[in-house]
């Protein structure tokens, strides 16, 4: 996603939320206005709940979307050679079970996993 991207989503999020926002709902008519909100902008009206309700909590900034980690798909939990000797482990005998594999990693080395 590009730097004006998360923006552009929050500016779209709050489009479909604005007649909530703005107090063009009567009073008790907010459920009717989700669904023809729905039907106009084909978001589910809890989806358009939780949009309000993050508008309402953090302003515009609360619509923008999640940033995505830097690390996100790299390993976290434990070091990449202990995956790599895991896979080793399976493809030697597929039918090892994963409480057996582990078990053999630890054998390996009691610090592994």
């Amino acid at each position: 996603m590009d730097e004006d991207g998360p923006i552009e989503v929050a500016l779209h999020r709050y489009a479909v939320i604005a007649p909530l926002v703005e107090g063009a709902v009567p009073p008790g008519g907010q459920a009717k206005t989700l669904r023809q909100l729905a039907a106009a902008h084909d978001v589910a009206p809890r989806t358009r709940l939780r949009w309000l309700a993050r508008f309402r909590s953090g302003g515009l900034q609360g619509l923008r979307p999640p940033t995505r980690r830097q690390d996100a798909g790299s390993l976290k939990a434990f070091d990449r050679k202990w995956l790599d000797e895991a896979v080793r482990l399976r493809e030697e005998e597929p039918r090892r079970s994963t409480a057996t594999i582990i078990a053999l990693l630890e054998r390996l080395d009691p610090d592994c996993a």
